[in-house]
């Protein structure tokens, strides 16, 4: 199977992961069910996650919306999933948290994830330009969280995310990065590394997984 890369986005009560990110851009319904179960061993492994929910990104939250890519991995994930798969997500659903992973090929991840970077740049420029001058006495009083905000918002703080479904520890780096980028993508591989994370995903993974997505293995039974 196709490796994935899965995306911290941030919200108001921590950051949901979207995967894929950027690996795979012709993942067909297989492999995104396949990413749906990286994401979930990722949220639990790395992130902490006692009870993790997966949904699949839609163009709306029916069971029978979207393209017939999208039906079929519905089927298949939650055929994998079970009670952790949530069903459909829309794209207002990923900042908002509904979920803890959202599963999608690396095309549209990829396009949300430059739309996300594009809109919290664009949201402070367009702050300092509408400030009068009692907004900007108000932007003094709240500079410390202004500046919370920011470096949650900023991709140059997180730098760069795992390569997930390969053997080892591989970062995947933005690239238009810069040196602090990189250096926080260097530190987060360092402790990604340090945790042993890949391995213990690889051996859940062939442990609880691999026969759904083994050639050889009879089809999955789709869940309806």
């Amino acid at each position: 199977m196709k490796p994935a890369i899965p995306i911290p986005w941030p919200h108001a009560d921590g950051f949901t992961v979207l995967i894929d990110g950027g690996a795979t851009p012709d993942a067909d319904a297989r492999q995104i069910a396949h990413f749906a179960v990286l994401g979930s061993l990722y949220a639990k492994i790395v992130i902490k996650r006692e009870r993790v929910r997966v949904g699949l990104m839609s163009i709306g939250e029916e069971r029978t919306k979207g393209n017939l890519k999208i039906k079929e991995a519905y089927g298949l994930i939650k055929a994998v999933l079970g009670n952790e798969f949530a069903g459909m997500v829309e794209g207002r659903d990923l900042p908002m948290g509904r979920v803890d992973v959202v599963a999608c090929d690396a095309f549209l991840g990829n396009i949300m994830l430059k739309l996300g970077e594009g809109f919290a740049a664009e949201a402070g420029r367009m702050l300092k330009k509408n400030l009068n001058w009692l907004g900007l006495i108000g932007a003094l009083l709240m500079l410390p969280s202004l500046k919370k905000l920011k470096k949650r918002l900023s991709w140059e703080a997180v730098g760069g995310a795992p390569l997930l479904g390969v053997k080892g520890n591989f970062f995947i780096s933005h690239g238009r990065a810069s040196p602090k980028a990189i250096s926080s993508a260097l530190s987060q591989c360092l402790s990604f590394a340090a945790s042993g994370a890949a391995q213990t995903i690889e051996a859940e993974y062939q442990k609880h997984y691999a026969h759904f997505f083994n050639p050889a293995a009879p089809p999955v039974r789709l869940a309806s």
